[in-house]
């Protein structure tokens, strides 16, 4: 009997010790935005997302229900709504992180503090560093977070639909009569998006030209007597309540003293939902199709026409 016991026992440590060694080997590495190669030692790891884009990325990435926290702000999909929040910048709750033992941190490198990133390497916790910038950004970014994660299949799906559907809008509004646009970011100082800026990519791609797309930097400020030099044919901005008769409204009453100018002498004035526009992630889909839309619209009205046949005459 003591025998059998013997033999049992070592037969059952050999095979425990080849399931840990097999579960012990198993490695994925990926190279982050920051050029950095992140290994994970597990098929499916537990993660904590610190910016509101990084947690919508990992959703669109099929990786969702490994994320066990996310900043305070984090808002979309519905489902991050009963998450545990680990604060929000700049005060994100270090301890928090720590208790719930991530097996990967996502870092948005624009918006999360290196001293965070830091803090949170010295104490051994792994980081995955992204920072989408353009459509093809986040196209990158989704591909990278399914293979960090696991979801491989599902971040190429998503990453390929959002692809396509950028094409199909470039197809259909790109090649359209070109439209000058004013993106109003701020009003008190004025100011609008420069060539680095998303915005300015998605006006692009709808057919429009961002009046200040030639400046380097993603915010400009305009003074007025510049703005109406400039002559926009459209005004955007954003607004989380979207195009509403209220919001049209409010965006005629604020830009009727400045009447000369094209855009509000033909009330071709929009406002864009900011959820759509505001971070770098599938979304901002609806936000240029939306924008598209918009300068169609324009396009389609009839003092737009009546203006570009007085515009020919007049060159004639």
């Amino acid at each position: 009997m003591r025998t059998l016991s013997f033999h049992f026992i070592v037969a059952t440590a050999f095979a425990l010790s080849l399931i840990s060694g097999s579960l012990q080997a198993f490695e994925r590495c990926v190279t982050d935005d920051s050029r950095r190669q992140v290994c994970v030692q597990s098929k499916a790891p537990s993660i904590i997302s610190l910016a509101p884009g990084s947690t919508e990325l990992l959703f669109a990435a099929g990786a969702g229900k490994q994320v066990i926290a996310t900043d305070q702000y984090s808002d979309y999909p519905p489902e991050v709504d009963s998450l545990p929040k680990v604060g929000g910048y700049p005060s994100i709750n270090l301890e928090a992180i720590i208790s719930y033992q991530p097996e990967l941190v996502i870092i948005w490198t624009d918006g999360n503090s290196q001293q965070l990133v830091r803090h949170l390497e010295k104490l051994g916790i792994n980081t995955f560093h992204i920072n989408a910038q353009n459509f093809e950004g986040i196209d990158r970014v989704i591909r990278k977070l399914g293979r960090i994660a696991g979801t491989e299949t599902a971040g190429n799906k998503a990453a390929n639909e959002f692809t396509e559907r950028l094409a199909a809008l470039k197809n259909k509004y790109q090649q359209q009569s070109e439209l000058s646009v004013f993106f109003e970011i701020w009003r008190e100082p004025l100011m609008s998006v420069g060539g680095s800026q998303i915005i300015t990519n998605a006006i692009e791609v709808c057919g429009g030209r961002s009046l200040y797309a030639d400046i380097a930097q993603p915010t400009v400020k305009v003074g007025m007597e510049q703005l109406i030099t400039d002559n926009p044919d459209v005004i955007l901005s954003s607004d989380p309540r979207g195009h509403t008769p209220e919001t049209q409204k409010e965006m005629l009453n604020y830009w009727q003293k400045w009447g000369s100018i094209s855009a509000v002498k033909q009330k071709q004035l929009y406002t864009i939902p900011s959820d759509y526009i505001a971070r770098l992630t599938p979304r901002l889909l609806e936000g240029t199709e939306i924008i598209c839309k918009q300068l169609q619209a324009v396009r389609s009205s009839s003092d737009y026409s009546d203006s570009m046949l007085t515009t020919a005459t007049t060159s004639r």
